[in-house]
């Protein structure tokens, strides 16, 4: 007899009652082990719709990002010319070099102008660097010249309206013969230089001191 003739036969020999409890325990069996094999699956498909949620996300922060670097190329692009002219108008160092040559030696030459004298206070000759704070540095000096008073006045004003600023503070004339005059000029440009430790805004204190 075949086995499944026998399982058969065997299953007949069962009352109403034990079929119904048999056929329970087998739907039941069934759906543990379907459960069991299901399980794994769908726990693979909730992961793979978390990650496609956060997939997602993030390419949406890019694309944001993207938009935010194209306007900023155009900005820059826009003003890439102008940053030449604002280099030369508020240098990130002294300068000093570039000052001596243009402004002064070149427009003293202009006007036939003889510098005998020059000084400047504290200079500093290295460059900030990239991660330093940066903020508005004075370079004071004086300027001895000697010329025609005419050409000098001209030399002044084109000293005040030069493109790298240049504040006159006074000028001393020391000698005039026949329209030639020996003068003293004080005056001070900018730049943009390294904060000391006291100019660092200090965080995480009152501005009215210690309590």
């Amino acid at each position: 007899m075949r086995l499944t003739d026998q399982v058969y036969e065997k299953y007949n020999s069962y009352s109403q009652n034990q079929k119904h409890y048999l056929n329970l325990a087998l739907t039941l069996g069934l759906l543990i082990l379907l459960i069991a094999l299901i399980y794994p699956a769908i726990n693979h498909i909730l992961q793979l719709r978390r990650e496609l949620k956060d997939g997602r996300e993030v390419l949406t922060k890019l694309q944001e990002k993207s938009v935010q670097l194209d306007q900023a190329k155009v900005e820059y692009d826009s003003v890439q010319d102008k940053l030449a002219v604002l280099d030369e108008a508020l240098p990130k160092e002294s300068g000093l070099k570039n000052y001596l040559k243009r402004p002064l030696e070149l427009l003293a030459n202009k006007y036939s102008l003889t510098i005998s004298g020059l000084q400047f206070n504290e200079v500093p000759l290295s460059k900030p660097q990239f991660t330093e704070t940066l903020t508005i540095k004075k370079l004071p000096y004086s300027l001895v010249v000697a010329g025609n008073f005419a050409d000098f006045s001209k030399f002044l004003s084109d000293i005040e309206h030069f493109i790298r600023t240049t504040q006159v503070g006074s000028v001393s004339i020391v000698s005039t013969k026949g329209g030639h005059v020996t003068a003293t000029l004080r005056a001070q440009t900018t730049f943009l230089g390294s904060m000391t430790s006291l100019e660092i805004p200090q965080t995480g204190q009152s501005a009215g001191g210690n309590k």
